[in-house]
């Protein structure tokens, strides 16, 4: 019999690429671009890469992003994340 946890970790790889690209289909449709004022005040906004990194306890960024690219990401793109699941003898 097929483990179905293993089903599911199938599954779920297809759900995205290596770059962390989403694959469910029209994922981004509704995403617009950021306006101009938004981008104004996203590159405003202090950031500081080795801070955020040592506050979340991790050693590099998604795509090795860096500074604005985070910004952006932070508060203008789609994310599709699993928090977790359960299989077994839980």
């Amino acid at each position: 019999i097929e483990n179905p946890a293993w089903r599911l970790v199938s599954a779920l790889a297809t759900m995205r690429d290596q770059n962390g690209k989403i694959l469910i289909k029209d994922w981004y449709k509704e995403v617009r671009s950021f306006t101009k004022e938004e981008l104004k005040v996203i590159s405003n906004e202090p950031f500081d890469d080795k801070e955020f990194k040592q506050e979340y306890g991790i050693n590099r960024l998604v795509k090795n992003a860096k500074g604005k690219d985070v910004k952006k990401a932070l508060v203008g793109m789609p994310t599709c994340n699993i928090a977790g699941f359960n299989s077994g003898y839980t």
